[in-house]
C-alpha cells in the first residue's frame, strides 16, 4: 500500500502535537493546497495526498522520536520544498514575502535546479554527475535539510511501487545506496526506514508481491 494521508489526517496530527495554531504553518498548508492541488507526480501518484503531508508527518514522528523540538520552519520547507520544481509559474515572492530568511534559503537549498540548453528548455546533459551536483549541494547545506532530504527519499523510496518502469527503480535504488545513505546514517530513524525500504523495493523487483501487512510504518 502507498502511503497516502489525507488533509483531515494531516490535520489532527498537527493538532495533536499543539501545533495548529501556528500562523506561519497554517500559511505554508493553504500554499501547499493552492499550488498542488491535483498535480501528479511522475509515477502518477498524488502530489499532495501521497508524498507532501505523509513527508511532513514523517519529520513529526522524528521528532517525537528524538523526543525534541518540532522544528516548525523544517515542517514549511517540507511541504513547500517543490514548489520552485515543480509548479510552473511560481511566484517566488509568495516564500520570500510570507516565511523567514531561513526557510527561503532551505526550499532553494532542496531544489533540483534544471539545466538549460540554447533554446531555454530544460535538459539533463550527464544524470549521474547532475545527480552527485545535487548531492553535494544537499551535502554541504545545514542539518536541517539533509533531515528533510531524508524524509523525502524515504517517500519517494515507499512510493515507487506505483512506477511501472522497474529500471527507474532499480537505477534510484543504487543512487541511494551509493549516494546518500551513507549522509542519512546521522539521522538513525529515517536511516532504520529507508534500508529496510530498499530490501523492500529489491525483493519486489526481484518478482516478489510485498504483504501490504509487513510494510514499515512511518
Amino acid at each position: 500500500m502507498l502511503p497516502i494521508m489525507t488533509l483531515e489526517e494531516f490535520y489532527a496530527l498537527i493538532t495533536k502535537h499543539r501545533l495548529l495554531n501556528d500562523i506561519k504553518l497554517q500559511k505554508a498548508i493553504r500554499l501547499a493546497i493552492k499550488s498542488f492541488k491535483g498535480l501528479k507526480r511522475d509515477d502518477g501518484s498524488d502530489v499532495l495526498s501521497q508524498h507532501l503531508l505523509p513527508m511532513t508527518a514523517s519529520l513529526i514522528k522524528y521528532y517525537v522520536f528524538e523526543r525534541s523540538k518540532i522544528d516548525v520552519e523544517v515542517l514549511i520547507v517540507s511541504l513547500l520544498h517543490d514548489v520552485l520544481e515543480d509548479v510552473k509559474g511560481f511566484d517566488l515572492s509568495m516564500i520570500k514575502d510570507n516565511f523567514s530568511n531561513r526557510v527561503n534559503n532551505m526550499v532553494h537549498l532542496m531544489t533540483k535546479y534544471k539545466q538549460k540548453n540554447r533554446k531555454g528548455y530544460s535538459i539533463y546533459i550527464n544524470r549521474l554527475k547532475y545527480n552527485r551536483d545535487y548531492y553535494n549541494q544537499i551535502k554541504s547545506s545545514p542539518r536541517e535539510v539533509q533531515l528533510i532530504k531524508a524524509a523525502d527519499r524515504l517517500n519517494n523510496l515507499r512510493c515507487a511501487y506505483s512506477n511501472p518502469d522497474r529500471n527507474k527503480i532499480s537505477n534510484y535504488i543504487r543512487e541511494t545506496e551509493e549516494i546518500y545513505l551513507e549522509m542519512f546514517s546521522k539521522f538513525p530513524y529515517f536511516y532504520k526506514r529507508i534500508s529496510k525500504e530498499l530490501v523492500r523495493l529489491r525483493y519486489y523487483l526481484n518478482g516478489n508481491e510485498l504483504n501490504d501487512t509487513k510494510r514499515i510504518k512511518s
